[in-house]
């Protein structure tokens, strides 16, 4: 199968429907214990659309999506890696979908929050970017956990992600000094903290900022994932935060799952340190004592983690 060109299996005539809207694009495998809070969220901003393209789930993700009516479902069986981890099959959709609409990007373990999104939905907020003469959003990875070991949280059926993960770090991310990724976390953070520090690893802790909302130009706006964005783009003072959920009991699994196929960056080099880490110290937990509980974005702009425009409405 060309990597590039993922199978459409079904879904909603929404986007045909209503021109315009606000559309979330994402790649997954089985993700079914995290789909229900995702496709809550999102719903709850205002996302009209989902543009999902399933990579080989054999666990009841697909069977999920397929009773969505809000969600155009494509499948693909190729490799993740050679399609540049997804990139190409996401490029494919938005493109035959969404081209001079916004198109948020986002993983299935990503929830994103910005300034007053609590009574701002995504409509509002790519109202005013467009007034800004913004063209995207920029934010970066909040990891996000419980209190207690990483491979004892389980988020049960009807559970939602935040009640079982309230909990992040606040004064553990770092930013260059100057440029426009100064607005936002680079590196840092409880995976740095728990996986990387002081262990000599040979390569970088993972890479946080991230444009995950774009006023879709077509072509191949993305170079690396949502974190390097080859077109032009325009910002404003707003940034967001992705609330990344990874930290489930499926996660130390799913490590070992991930070093086996190696289909994630650079032979998954990432994923062997969680996996090796685990296998030290199975109790792992992020919890720390400088942890904060998570209070909305009111709570990250107090933080210094969210910046909003000087004229975001509320």
């Amino acid at each position: 199968m060309n990597t590039r060109r993922p199978s459409r299996i079904g879904g909603s005539s929404r986007l045909e429907r209503e021109p315009g809207r606000i559309c979330v694009v994402g790649c997954l495998r089985n993700e079914r214990v995290r789909l229900p809070s995702f496709l809550a969220h999102y719903r709850r901003l205002g996302a009209s659309s989902f543009l999902l393209v399933d990579n080989g789930s054999d666990a009841g993700s697909l069977e999920l999506l397929e009773e969505q009516d809000d969600v155009v479902l494509y499948t693909t069986e190729a490799s993740y890696a050679a399609s540049r981890f997804g990139l190409d099959w996401t490029t494919e959709v938005a493109n035959r979908h969404a081209v001079g609409r916004w198109v948020l990007t986002v993983d299935i373990d990503e929830l994103i929050v910005y300034p007053h999104c609590e009574e701002l939905d995504l409509p509002r907020l790519t109202s005013h970017l467009e007034r800004r003469r913004a063209t995207g959003l920029l934010g970066f990875l909040l990891d996000m956990y419980s209190h207690r070991p990483i491979a004892e949280t389980v988020l049960g059926e009807g559970e939602d992600l935040l009640d079982v993960c309230p909990y992040h770090d606040a004064d553990t991310y770092s930013s260059p000094r100057r440029g426009p990724l100064a607005r936002v976390p680079n590196r840092g953070g409880p995976r740095q903290r728990l996986f990387w520090d002081g262990r000599n690893l040979p390569h970088p802790p993972p890479f946080l900022a991230k444009t995950p909302l774009l006023l879709w130009p077509g072509g191949d706006p993305y170079a690396v994932s949502t974190h390097q964005v080859r077109a032009r783009v325009r910002y404003e003072g707003t940034t967001c935060a992705l609330l990344h959920f990874k930290f489930l009991a499926d996660f130390p699994r799913a490590a070992l799952e991930e070093v086996r196929r190696g289909e994630h960056f650079a032979g998954a080099r990432q994923y062997h340190a969680y996996a090796s880490r685990f296998l030290e110290e199975p109790a792992l937990s992020a919890y720390f004592e400088r942890s904060r509980r998570y209070r909305g974005s009111r709570g990250l702009l107090d933080e210094g983690l969210l910046r909003a425009d000087r004229k975001l409405p509320r």
